[in-house]
């Protein structure tokens, strides 16, 4: 049928050519409509006139069989001139692109996508072009691309861009473990979209500021504003984002020693992630119960998850490094303590490519533990380290660790038998706990002065952050 159309259209004048492509681009953002009402696709732009109505299987099969040609669509529209075209359908694809992990299509998109958008001087498309830009960036690891374009994106001065640059740029934030600039920008973007009568992203904006909470250690902050997000996501939605609270409760629960719970929570986000075939939604929800059942006594079943993950052969960013040592913990568990260092250096060196401070304090303590269990003299060494950083990013549960850790190897060389050594190693410990403690106190009370009230949301939805 395509064949048969060109050939019908190549002897027509060039404006008679131009109206049919347009017309062709006009159906691909309808049908891009019907599929994202039949799947629940969440984002700013939608094309409002569906065409028919659709299952959502039927909605991702015609996904999986037109995406090339719906890149080809975007690209020709742009060389043809039509940008509004250009700009449209690629927002419209974001979605699509971020749930099936295609963040080099969405990059490649959203390129166009940028360049239709200021052709035409439409400064609110070009500022949610941005955003979109920036996520996929983040997504392949450029991050100083990403940080360039969020920061473009708010100077365009946008109020409904704006805000989710901010929320997005306080996802960066996190992912860099910058956790004060990430709480800081997520609120701002909360209070905006609760100005702007935008429940949906709001509620969105809270299920990530409650992912930070879990992540710092403030574990009852970040249970209340966990409900508070699915308090409006149930209403709201988008699913995907109600998976991804289920998903957070479960690492919270799992940290409280709730395992059973924990692995309800994210069997529920794992259900909902496959039904809407949201395959990065499914990854983060395998990476999180990987771990859970990595320290929780099941490390078959945990490398049973890391690997789903590898093998999924898409783009992870800084989650590459927490999937490498929750399956380095597993191999220690199983005995295999060469292969786990080797699997927590390998993490180490991604997180450090990403810039990603709080993983690796993370896997430093995960080493120091799995130095520890094979009776290692390095532990020591990867457990103060870890401690240090923990300490000076604020987390208190990471603190929590090491010093645990410590003591550990405290208790064992207190049964040595050489009374210089067993003195010296304790003066050391406590000393440097110490030190530690102190510091952690001080981050602690600072934070409390700087953001009382930590036990609650933060901000209403109508005040300034």
């Amino acid at each position: 049928m395509r064949r048969y159309a060109a050939k019908i259209v190549a002897g027509e004048l060039e404006p008679v050519r131009r109206a049919a492509l347009g017309r062709l681009l006009d159906l691909y953002l309808r049908l891009t409509a019907s599929a994202g009402q039949a799947t629940d696709a969440y984002h700013w732009f939608a094309p409002a006139d569906a065409l028919v109505s659709t299952s959502q299987d039927d909605a991702w099969d015609w996904w999986s069989h037109e995406h090339a040609n719906l890149l080809a669509a975007v690209s020709t529209a742009a060389q043809a001139g039509l940008h509004a075209h250009a700009w449209q359908l690629a927002q419209a694809l974001v979605p699509w692109h971020s749930r099936s992990g295609q963040a080099q299509e969405r990059h490649d998109c959203q390129r166009i996508a940028l360049s239709s958008a200021r052709q035409l001087g439409a400064r609110d498309a070009e500022a949610h072009v941005l955003v979109d830009l920036a996520a996929a960036c983040h997504q392949l690891g450029r991050l100083t691309e990403a940080h360039d374009h969020y920061e473009a994106a708010i100077a365009l001065g946008d109020p409904h861009a704006g805000a989710r640059a901010l929320a997005r740029l306080g996802t960066l934030h996190l992912s860099e473990g910058s956790y004060r600039l990430a709480e800081d920008r997520m609120l701002e973007a909360r209070a905006l979209f609760g100005a702007l009568g935008l429940r949906r992203d709001e509620g969105v904006t809270l299920a990530a500021l409650a992912q930070l909470y879990e992540r710092e250690g403030d574990d009852d902050a970040a249970a209340h504003t966990f409900a508070e997000a699915l308090t409006i996501l149930d209403r709201t939605g988008p699913l995907t984002h109600q998976a991804q609270v289920h998903n957070g409760l479960g690492a919270l629960c799992a940290k409280t020693g709730e395992l059973g719970q924990a692995e309800q929570q994210l069997g529920l986000a794992l259900r909902q992630a496959r039904a809407l075939r949201d395959r990065a939604g499914e990854l983060r929800t395998l990476t999180v119960l990987g771990s859970v059942r990595a320290y929780g006594g099941d490390p078959h079943g945990a490398v049973s998850c890391f690997r789903q993950v590898l093998d999924a052969g898409l783009p992870l960013g800084a989650m590459r490094a927490r999937v490498l040592s929750g399956l380095g913990v597993a191999r220690a568990r199983l005995g295999d303590h060469t292969e786990a260092v080797r699997l927590h250096h390998q993490a180490l060196a991604v997180a450090t490519a990403h810039d990603a401070r709080d993983l690796r304090a993370h896997i430093l303590i995960d080493l120091g533990d799995t130095c520890a269990a094979a009776g290692d003299t390095g532990a020591e060494g990867h457990y103060r380290s870890g401690l240090a950083l923990a300490c000076e990013l604020g987390i208190a549960d990471q603190q929590r660790r090491a010093r645990r850790g410590l003591s550990e190897l405290g208790r064992t060389r207190s049964r040595d038998p050489d009374p210089f050594r067993q003195q010296h190693d304790h003066r050391d410990h406590g000393d440097d706990q110490a030190d530690a403690g102190a510091r952690s106190d001080r981050l602690v009370a600072r934070g409390r002065l700087l953001r009382p009230d930590r036990q609650h949301a933060r901000h209403g939805p109508g005040e300034q952050a």
